[in-house]
């Protein structure tokens, strides 16, 4: 009885594996991009790719963003980060292939995470940059007089 137990325990993981890709399970389907801004307290709007507001909060914070928008094609968002008294940053989020669709599926999820798992969850991208910096400049008034 033991063993059978045993084969049945192997037989569902080894459907697990061929059913999952590498980087779905390392990265899966969200990436968190920690934004930061100099002085703190930056207002910060996502927009999508069809100009629509994705995430809004206050710096520091962390937005949790979806990889891909469908199969094999990855998201695409722009951040602005403002503050009164500053010049708006803005900084474009773009999919990159990751290293654990190419390298991970190479040694263990296979062509179904290559071809099926992968793209369709979107776990295949990776966003970049991975991580935002805004350092604001400071609006330069203008005194009468001076150019």
């Amino acid at each position: 009885m033991r063993k059978k137990t045993w084969c049945i325990f192997g037989a569902l993981a080894g459907l697990l594996l061929l059913t999952t890709g590498c980087a779905s399970i390392i990265n899966g389907r969200m990436q968190k991009v920690p934004i930061n801004s100099t002085p703190d307290g930056g207002k910060v709007t996502i927009y999508g790719a069809q100009n629509e507001v994705i995430y809004s909060a206050t710096t520091p914070c962390t937005a949790e963003l979806k990889r891909g928008v469908s199969y094999f094609k990855g998201s695409e968002y722009r951040v602005v980060v403002e503050k009164d008294g500053y010049d708006k940053m803005e900084t474009p989020l773009i999919p990159k292939v990751g290293g654990w669709y190419i390298g991970g599926n190479l040694f263990f999820g296979g062509l179904i995470g290559w071809l099926a798992v992968d793209p369709a969850t979107g776990a295949m991208w990776t966003l970049t940059p991975k991580k935002i910096e805004a350092g604001l400049a400071g609006k330069h008034a203008s005194l009468p007089g001076v150019n």
